[in-house]
């Protein structure tokens, strides 16, 4: 059996950039970054993204065995 240490849940995303097909999150250390909560990926700025509507985006926190996920922020 193994047992992990706890880790902190990150926070909530922050939108720090915005293009009309772009948006770039806060940096959180060693988080990935979610527009669907299905495909992550390490970098926080999303492109290709459609004009005038609406993302949810997810930040969380590979550890070894689990997921420590933030809330959603749309």
């Amino acid at each position: 059996m193994t047992v992990y240490a706890e880790q902190a849940v990150p926070t909530a995303p922050v939108v720090v950039s915005k293009t009309d097909s772009q948006i770039t999150l806060d940096t959180q250390s060693g988080c990935v970054y979610s527009v669907d909560g299905i495909h992550w990926q390490s970098s926080p700025a999303f492109v290709n993204l459609k004009p005038n509507t609406e993302y949810t985006f997810y930040v969380k926190r590979p550890t070894s065995g689990y997921y420590r996920e933030s809330k959603a922020v749309s």
